[in-house]
């Protein structure tokens, strides 16, 4: 089966990572979105079948569990499930990641575990730059007045997708997962912790 870009950087050749990162961009990138995609559109059952049809199979390189027959079920370890978050960040970030590889100036990428938070850090600050200069060019004439307040829905609707988010990026699972963590008891706490709270407001 053909070894992949990023297993031989991330996985195979961690002492020389960044370098290679930049020389190898494009191919990263295009695995990272195709990696990416398919996270996020199967199960998990259907997503590791599909790693290991299509060359990501080394990602699961740790025993597991039993199984009845004996057999064992192969998991991610520590490494690998820090470079499924850095495909993740790569794809969630692309024009970044171009931007940030072409820069000789950027900062460097020496360990899996980097990835976001590089690319997060160096986005922030193109985007700093970007919206300098967008002020200087523009005119100050809108005030808060003329920018639409967001109604409940779209409030709800944001805090949602930003936990679901965050719940990924973390790697704990998909959407189902996160709501039966809500239902836990841990959850159940910290819904009657926020729950009495407002319920203490509304009595002042």
């Amino acid at each position: 089966m053909t070894q992949l870009v990023v297993q031989k950087i991330f996985f195979n050749s961690a002492n020389k990572m960044d370098s290679d990162i930049r020389k190898n961009a494009d191919a990263i990138l295009n695995e990272s979105l195709a990696f990416n995609e398919a996270n996020n559109d199967m199960t998990p059952t259907q997503f590791n079948q599909w790693c290991h049809d299509n060359s990501f199979g080394f990602l699961y390189d740790e025993q597991g569990k039993e199984n009845k027959d004996g057999s064992y079920k192969m998991k991610m370890s520590d490494l690998s499930r820090q470079i499924k978050a850095g495909l993740i960040a790569i794809a969630e970030n692309q024009e970044t990641f171009i931007q940030w590889a072409s820069d000789k100036d950027s900062g460097k990428i020496r360990k899996i575990s980097a990835i976001k938070k590089t690319l997060e850090k160096y986005g922030v600050a193109d985007i700093t730059t970007e919206s300098e200069s967008d002020t200087e060019s523009e005119s100050d004439s809108e005030s808060e007045s003329d920018i639409m307040p967001m109604d409940k829905q779209d409030i709800q609707k944001m805090i949602l997708e930003n936990c679901l988010s965050e719940w990924r990026k973390n790697n704990l699972g998909d959407f189902y997962d996160f709501m039966a963590f809500c239902d836990s008891d841990i959850g159940a706490k910290i819904a009657d912790k926020y729950t009495s709270h407002d319920n203490e407001k509304i009595a002042m």
